[in-house]
């Protein structure tokens, strides 16, 4: 399996046990990113419901980037995910095992493994010496340098959201997360939007949604805000938003008139520091539509936004990761502060998915 340089691919896993595709709980998605090659061996479930083995699922031959989830483990239902950056057939490379729910992202080069452990428990070995293996901790990037032989392990990019890995949620959690996410509904005219925690193909989202045949602007609205001042970014050299959603249904060509009425939009509230020392109030926006330009005059970037909105394929996961925004704000307005993250959808009617919403901070000098 394979991707171009501006494609991405999901392969989701998921235990159909006596249940159709749309219905079943995902087991774990794996999202090539671009330029990402990797051979699929096989997946395995057990004949009988009683047996201790656990579901498995085997990739190999690994050039690329990934981002993993890992959603439908429990007691009741164990599952393995391993991944080998060499050919099955060899003794060389990293071998790297899943077994419990987590969220990682792993890049494989010729000479290099970096595991991004977000949320989770992952082993990484070498492959002629199992005695050689490293427990990659959460909040950590493991780095292994194949030729070198080294495993070294970095405090890495830390989410600094509350409940953001919204698929993991379970239990009390999902309850606790509609409180860290302050969502709000915005209408000119009447239907008002709503928005809700589901279940949708498999994963827990949040669902903003406005339909009823709605031919005014309406917006619904999750924020997170940082107390006090504002999240202090000056430490850091990496700010950057990674997140997981699906656009199901929107019915305005791209993202509206003046390119700011987006199925999905992201803005970052911020504060910097001028010339003169005062804090300047500042945001930044980044906007996602499938829809096409009926017209072929619409606009594709919104007044106040520094990039064109991305076209994306509808009714399908799609991950998206903003870059280091330090190097896209211009040197001038960079982030001193950061007051909040918000996503909404808006415009007349839309129905978008939002699965995870991360803002990782680093020093990337550290690895």
């Amino acid at each position: 399996i394979s991707t171009v340089s501006l494609s991405q691919e999901t392969i989701q896993i998921k235990d159909l046990g006596d249940r159709d595709e749309d219905s079943a709980d995902l087991l774990a998605a794996v999202t090539l990113q671009g330029n990402t090659l990797v051979t699929f061996n096989h997946a395995n479930r057990p004949r009988f419901e009683w047996s201790p083995n656990p579901q498995s699922v085997q990739f190999s031959r690994l050039s690329g980037s990934l981002d993993i989830l890992i959603s439908g483990v429990s007691k009741e239902r164990p599952f393995h995910m391993d991944f080998y950056s060499d050919s099955l057939s060899s003794d060389k490379g990293v071998h790297v095992e899943f077994s419990s729910n987590g969220r990682y992202r792993l890049n494989v080069s010729e000479d290099e493994v970096r595991l991004l452990n977000l949320v989770g428990d992952a082993t990484v070995f070498f492959r002629d010496d199992q005695s050689r293996r490293e427990l990659a901790r959460s909040g950590h990037e493991l780095v292994v340098r194949i030729g070198a032989r080294s495993m070294t392990q970095f405090p890495s990019r830390t989410n600094v959201l509350q409940n953001g890995e919204i698929s993991l949620l379970k239990g009390s959690d999902v309850t606790r997360a509609l409180s860290d996410w302050r969502c709000s509904i915005r209408h000119e005219q009447a239907p008002p939007g709503e928005f809700s925690l589901v279940r949708f193909d498999g994963r827990v989202g949040l669902r903003l949604r406005r339909l009823n045949n709605a031919q005014s602007n309406g917006e619904v609205r999750c924020t997170q805000t940082f107390a006090g001042e504002g999240l202090n970014v000056q430490d850091y050299d990496s700010v950057r938003v990674l997140t997981t959603f699906l656009p199901n249904y929107q019915n305005l060509s791209v993202c509206g008139r003046a390119a700011s009425e987006c199925p999905l939009m992201l803005q970052i509230n911020y504060r910097y520091v001028d010339d003169a020392g005062r804090n300047r109030d500042a945001q930044w926006y980044r906007g996602f539509y499938y829809a096409a330009d009926i017209s072929g005059a619409a606009r594709k970037r919104c007044d106040t936004c520094i990039q064109d909105h991305l076209d994306i394929n509808q009714g399908v996961w799609h991950t998206f990761d903003s870059d280091n925004l330090l190097n896209l704000i211009a040197e001038e307005e960079r982030p001193a502060t950061i007051k909040s993250l918000s996503f909404y959808a808006s415009g007349h009617q839309f129905d978008t998915l939002v699965s995870e919403m991360a803002l990782l901070l680093s020093n990337t000098s550290a690895g």
